[in-house]
């Protein structure tokens, strides 16, 4: 036994995988390259046993022969032993999933490869118009104030209808009560009823859905006798409550489908056209992940284009979008968006981090907005994030500008725009360290614009007065400054102008 365990001792290796740190939020944006670095991700390490194929290195000894760990052809990302690949690959239940896809491909009108991916978008090779681009900007927030006058309302409905005995069967009522208000927005919203097709996306083993059928059956105002669910799931789980959806009912029939299909290859029209019998479609999904919710609006909008296809409503809570990096799961074909993740608290590895990326090197556009707050005495603020508040607000921005504008000086219309605050300026209780860095950062952006002014390299900075959506206005509630009326999306629209005035550089502007 012991070689067998010093063996995988020897695979297993040591996996770095992103963990986001919610405390701490940065982006850093090159808006028109299409570049992005968010800051402050913190990194642990999984131990995982030939995790790609880099890591295949274990070998052994069989019957005086060596023979090594190689990756499957048919999926790297497991391994098999040399002599055994070739009874492998006929064997590989990589393999069998293909086949089973493709036979149902050709089986399922409603399966299709990829019908809900967006394609490659055409795109014009000419110089952007940076003011006409800033028109459209501000006519398309216009017309995004003229739709959503108001923010949306935040409202938990106490809705207690067929999920009574889930209440007391639980001690940690969270998802219990997350269903319940739900469900209680779906009938205020009047999505509940007679002739509905009920579709749950990424429905796992389907509990939501048996939850709003027993809503169905024991509301006394909502009249629904027959019900018709449809699952959609691309993994099978143990344990679906698909059979119990069946059988417990008590008003009317229930008809329960399921279709096991990642929802970037589901036709949902087709899909509903196969059902028992017809009716008016409400999509609803309770946890659906990153690109996920994008699928599933995009398949909606697609079955929504067949003129047999009846549409009722859509309900959908949002979930763990910050955590969707892979961006061609919905656009395979962008060419024009890099995702780079860097803890900016570290900015001694900023110039190895911007060789590696070759695309970084294209980015004419630079907008130095991670930052890091602060609500605490001086006397009483700990030493290293004293430290952290410096490097990222300050340290990182100075590394960065150094690094992008070797680049820029060969690009059309160089821009550097610093994110500062009137702290900066004006002063408030527990904000020294912040205020001493934002202020560093006003100066960057002084001298920097002074000594390139000769090589068109434009610098400017934006002070926002503190806003109640940040982290820092929540926070800061004395003192001689007051809180700001602007948005964030404001601001944003202050930074495009910037960019695109030929005339301004070396600005310190206030926003409040």
């Amino acid at each position: 036994m012991l070689p067998i365990v010093q063996r995988r001792l020897q695979s297993t290796v040591a996996t770095p995988v992103k963990r986001s740190n919610t405390s701490l939020r940065g982006v850093l944006l090159g808006f028109f390259a299409g570049v992005s670095i968010t800051g402050f991700g913190a990194y642990y390490y999984l131990l995982d046993e030939y995790k790609s194929s880099s890591n295949a290195v274990v070998s052994d000894t069989k019957n005086g022969k060596t023979v090594t760990r190689v990756p499957c052809p048919l999926d790297p990302s497991h391994t098999v032993w040399s002599d055994k690949l070739s009874r492998h690959l006929k064997t590989c239940n990589t393999l069998k999933k293909k086949l089973d896809f493709e036979s149902n491909v050709s089986k399922f009108p409603w399966l299709v490869v990829d019908f809900n991916v967006q394609g490659e978008p055409a795109l014009e090779n000419s110089p952007l118009d940076y003011t006409e681009f800033a028109a459209f900007v501000r006519r398309f927030r216009d017309a995004c104030k003229q739709l959503y006058p108001s923010d949306l309302e935040m409202n938990q409905i106490d809705y207690k209808y067929g999920l009574e005995e889930r209440m007391n069967e639980v001690s940690n009522r969270k998802h219990v009560t997350q269903q319940a208000s739900l469900i209680g927005h779906m009938a205020y919203e009047k999505l509940l009823g007679d002739g509905k097709i009920y579709v749950e996306f990424g429905c796992g083993r389907g509990e939501f859905a048996r939850y709003l059928l027993r809503a169905l059956d024991t509301d006394p105002g909502i009249v629904a006798s027959d019900k018709q669910v449809l699952l959609i799931d691309r993994q099978s789980p143990r344990m679906k409550f698909d059979t119990k959806m069946r059988e417990e009912h008590t008003r009317g029939a229930v008809g329960v489908t399921r279709l096991k299909t990642d929802i970037k290859d589901l036709d949902l029209a087709a899909a509903v056209s196969t059902l028992e019998f017809p009716g008016k479609v409400v999509g609803f999904s309770k946890h659906l992940c990153g690109t996920a919710t994008d699928l599933t609006l995009r398949c909606l909008l697609n079955a929504r284009k067949d003129p047999n296809f009846q549409f009722s409503g859509f309900l959908v809570a949002m979930c763990c979008r910050h955590a969707s990096q892979e961006l061609n799961e919905t656009y395979p074909h962008a060419k024009n968006h890099d995702y780079v993740a860097y803890d900016l608290r570290n900015p001694s590895g900023l110039e190895s981090m911007v060789k590696s990326h070759e695309r970084l090197k294209t980015a004419n556009i630079l907008v130095n907005c991670a930052g890091i707050s602060q609500s605490s005495l001086l006397m009483s603020t700990p030493s290293q994030e004293i430290q952290d508040i410096i490097n990222v607000n300050l340290t990182s921005p100075l590394i960065l500008s150094k690094l992008f504008v070797r680049n820029m000086l060969r690009l059309q219309n160089p821009n550097i725009v610093n994110i500062s605050s009137v702290l900066a300026r004006d002063c408030a209780r527990g904000t020294t360290a912040y205020s001493v860095s934002k202020s560093g950062l006003n100066k960057l952006t002084q001298t920097l614009a002074f000594e390139m002014k000769s090589k068109k390299v434009r610098v400017n900075t934006i002070m926002p007065g503190l806003m109640p959506e940040t982290d820092i206005g929540k926070k800061v509630t004395t003192g001689a400054v007051k809180l700001s009326r602007l948005s964030c999306d404001d601001v944003a629209e202050k930074v495009l102008l910037l960019i695109v005035d030929p005339e301004m550089t070396g600005e310190c502007v206030a926003v409040e």
